[in-house]
């Protein structure tokens, strides 16, 4: 995105574009919504894109035991009724699937659990990029219109979010998900209570061609919206 799209036409030029109805200038001009004919009389009012709609983060957070606040969770439920079906279902099937997390606590591995650390800390260093570009390309831009003094508490995002508290609790809640090297202590570590299991998953281990597959796909998907991100900042 940085290489892709400069931030003033990101914020100014496309980013009106994915706003949903609930943002600022819509409710401003008190509009409620758009009647789509033919389905029904009434307006329907949805909120506008983000990155929160993806399942990816939500399904790696499912599968690492990731357990976020109350407030930051209540965001996430809101925008997987964005989601596709398919992938509500994906996300409430690994939740309720055999835990990594216990896996990995039960094991008695110091590799296994450094190898579970560090797929978290992966997850941090992304939701800290996401922070860092979001601060670029939303935080920034915005300040130059409300002045350099102002602050980012209460800067909303396309969804509706409060972009900067909400970023920061989940890559928080990320960094509290490691497991300690050694046991005990009065930490929030919630692994002191978690009950073992005795193997491990099975589809922890995975069909390397679905997997292959998958990430192909998430390729492809990430090679069309910087296409699509070069093409307004021309």
């Amino acid at each position: 995105m940085s290489e892709g799209c400069r931030p003033h036409v990101f914020f100014n030029v496309f980013r009106p574009y994915i706003a949903g109805w609930d943002s600022k200038p819509f409710k401003k001009k008190n509009l409620k919504g758009l009647i789509y004919e033919g389905v029904s009389k009434e307006p329907f009012n949805f909120t506008g894109l983000s990155a929160a709609q993806s399942s990816t983060l939500p399904c790696l957070d499912a599968a690492f035991g990731v357990v976020h606040k109350e407030k930051e969770d209540k965001s996430r439920r809101f925008f997987q009724d964005y989601m596709p079906k398919p992938h509500r279902d994906l996300i409430a099937a690994i939740t309720s699937g055999p835990s990594i997390k216990d896996y990995i606590h039960s094991s008695d591995s110091p590799e296994s659990l450094e190898t579970y650390n560090d797929c978290l800390q992966a997850m941090k260093s992304f939701r800290d990029s996401h922070l860092q570009i979001v601060t670029r390309f939303i935080i920034n831009m915005a300040h130059q219109k409300t002045g350099p003094g102002s602050s980012s508490k209460g800067a909303t995002g396309t969804g509706g979010t409060d972009l900067m508290t909400f970023l920061k609790g989940l890559r928080d809640s990320t960094l509290r998900a490691m497991l300690r090297t050694t046991r005990g202590g009065d930490g929030e570590d919630a692994s002191e209570h978690l009950v073992p299991t005795a193997t491990p998953p099975g589809w922890v281990r995975g069909d390397v061609k679905r997997a292959l597959q998958i990430t192909l796909v998430f390729v492809a998907a990430a090679a069309g919206t910087m296409l699509v991100m070069r093409k307004f900042s021309r």
